[in-house]
């Protein structure tokens, strides 16, 4: 019965998190932003941001200042993109170091305590 439910429900949460995801890929999409553009700076994404080749960081400073200059100017980035421009919202250049770090520190957290 329970091994049921937890079916039930992973799909659930699966129809969901492809809608959400599709929303929010949409809202980014019409001021040319990534989801990670949008991550709050946090000590583990500023020292991602750190690590990162410079041109990862550059493309997101760009990003956020044209999709700042489009909210601003209440255009989207589809009347200024070329044709067939995939912006590849979900792209994980980011996120992969903030786990790495977040890994790093809970394991210098466990070994500082003697486990």
């Amino acid at each position: 019965m329970a091994a049921v439910a937890k079916v039930m429900v992973n799909k659930a949460l699966g129809t969901a998190a492809s809608v959400y995801c599709s929303f929010v890929g949409q809202k980014l999409g019409n001021f040319g932003l990534r989801y990670e553009d949008i991550l709050i700076k946090t000590p583990e994404v500023e020292e991602a941001l750190e690590l990162q080749d410079p041109h990862v960081n550059t493309g997101r400073i760009r990003r956020i200042k044209r999709g700042a200059d489009l909210s601003f100017k209440r255009k989207q980035f589809s009347d200024y993109a070329p044709e067939g421009t995939d912006l590849k919202i979900f792209r994980a250049e980011i996120i992969p170091m903030v786990e790495k770090i977040n890994a790093r520190d809970q394991e210098f957290e466990l070994l500082n305590k003697g486990w």
